[in-house]
């Protein structure tokens, strides 16, 4: 778990690192194409976040790791239908994360792991997925 908590730590200093330089430079976002982030490298086994604007997609060499959505729609909704497409999908509840700011879970799939947090004033969603 610690090895996890660990791994959950770096990869959110990855995407708050991402959401500081693309909003500093979105034209050079190499995961854009001229309509946006490109969701091409997507996980087939993680099921698609359809509750706000896809803001930023951090897909190293073509493979998924993490995700930050802007403008949530109802919040509180998107996370508990989030949790059930996730269920539904094969995932196992692993973690609650939330505290008075964030809804937050954590859920594994065989030797996969994914984290989701959403900002409880509806400003953003972050999906990471972790590989063992």
């Amino acid at each position: 778990m610690k090895q996890r908590f660990c791994a959950f730590g770096l990869v959110f200093l990855i995407i708050l690192s991402i959401g500081i330089f693309s909003s500093c430079n979105k034209d050079n976002d190499d995961n854009s194409t001229p309509a946006g982030p490109d969701l091409s490298c997507w996980p087939a086994d993680l099921p698609k976040f359809e509750y706000g604007d896809l803001f930023s997609i951090l897909c190293e060499d073509g493979v998924f790791q993490a995700a930050v959505f802007s403008n949530i729609t109802n919040p509180e909704t998107a996370y508990t239908n989030y949790k059930t497409a996730l269920e539904n999908a094969g995932w196992t509840f692993d973690e609650d994360t939330s505290n008075e700011f964030v809804w937050g879970a954590i859920y594994d799939k065989g030797t996969k792991g994914m984290v989701m947090t959403i900002q409880k004033d509806g400003s953003t969603a972050q999906i990471f997925y972790l590989i063992d």
